[in-house]
């Protein structure tokens, strides 16, 4: 169980971050910083024909060559052949990016079937307060303890396997999103004190060093200048909290309504085989009561005459022989 715990929690916190990433890679998002973070100052474009290359560079960084993009050799009015190739590069990292989140949605469905479905011959663990009563039949069914013949008051705690598999959904839920709640707040605090280091450590982890670096006035910058990139981490932070609030809310709720509740009297079978051994004093006990009473009730009815007989003897009176 300890182990499907921490699958289950990896699965959780990297499937947010990843789910995360993909707003961020939305179009609307790009739309939006775009519209809000573009300027004309150094620019030769009007404002809507830059919110237009952003758009434009987003789709081709997503695979689409047809993308409409300004070619030529000079990077103030067109993007240059080291445009092209940095672009290409970011479109590796983005097409990486959304095969991992297909591969994590996957896992994160399949993680889920397997802790809300009933599995193969699971039967409900039933407890009585009295197991060697004589009228509970302990048995053994598909590697589950069940009983049949008690009454209900004899009943005292229920709990089974499936319960069990949804408190550790919960608590995967719940760790998970703590866990990306955390280092959201850590990376957030790491991006306001020094967003340039941060965002040129970025780069460099995943781009050749010289060939993610243009000058201020050329379009690419100009249609994605640093603020864009900043809107797009406080919209990637945004997402992480929101989903990761989401995350321990449904792990508390999954919690709440799987409670496992331990049996209230020692001494329960865990398995059938304890149960049967249970029961077997009571009826030795049963078998040794029985004897005894038969035993007692065999020597009173072998003794009573005799005793009898000699008390008689011994207080009648003595009467002379007739002649």
């Amino acid at each position: 169980m300890k182990a499907r715990s921490f699958f289950g929690t990896l699965i959780v916190a990297l499937w947010i971050i990843a789910a995360s990433f993909m707003v961020v890679l939305s179009a609307p998002v790009t739309t939006i910083l775009a519209e809000k973070t573009v300027t004309t100052t150094n620019s030769l474009h009007s404002h809507d024909y830059l919110v237009s290359i952003a758009e434009a560079t987003r789709s081709f960084s997503l695979g689409n060559d047809d993308a409409p993009l300004p070619l030529g050799p000079n990077e103030r009015i067109a993007f240059t052949p080291d445009v092209i190739d940095h672009l290409l590069d970011v479109r590796a990292v983005f097409q990486g990016a959304i095969t991992v989140f297909f591969i994590l949605s996957f896992l994160f469905v399949v993680f889920l079937l397997l802790s809300l479905s009933r599995g193969r011959g699971e039967e409900t663990l039933v407890y009585t307060s009295s197991v060697t009563d004589p009228g509970v039949q302990w048995g053994k069914r598909d590697n589950a303890l069940f009983y049949t013949g008690a009454s209900p008051g004899d009943i005292g705690n229920t709990s089974n396997a499936r319960r069990m598999r949804r408190r550790s959904l919960g608590n995967s839920f719940v760790a998970g999103g703590w866990i990306v709640l955390i280092l959201c707040v850590f990376l957030l605090v790491l991006g306001w004190a020094a967003f340039d280091v941060f965002f040129s450590y970025l780069h460099a982890l995943f781009f050749a060093g010289g060939t993610w670096q243009f000058a201020y006035d050329s379009l690419l910058i100009l249609a994605l200048p640093e603020e864009f990139w900043m809107g797009c981490a406080t919209v990637w932070a945004g997402a992480l909290v929101v989903l990761s609030l989401l995350s321990i809310i449904i792990g508390g709720v999954i919690k709440g309504r799987n409670k496992v509740s331990e049996p209230a009297t020692a001494g329960v079978p865990r398995n059938a085989k304890q149960a049967k051994v249970q029961s077997t004093p009571h009826r030795a006990t049963q078998g040794a009561s029985h004897g005894a009473s038969h035993g007692a009730s065999q020597r009173v009815s072998r003794n009573a005459p005799h005793s009898a007989s000699s008390s008689t003897s011994r207080n009648a009176p003595h009467r002379p022989p007739r002649n």
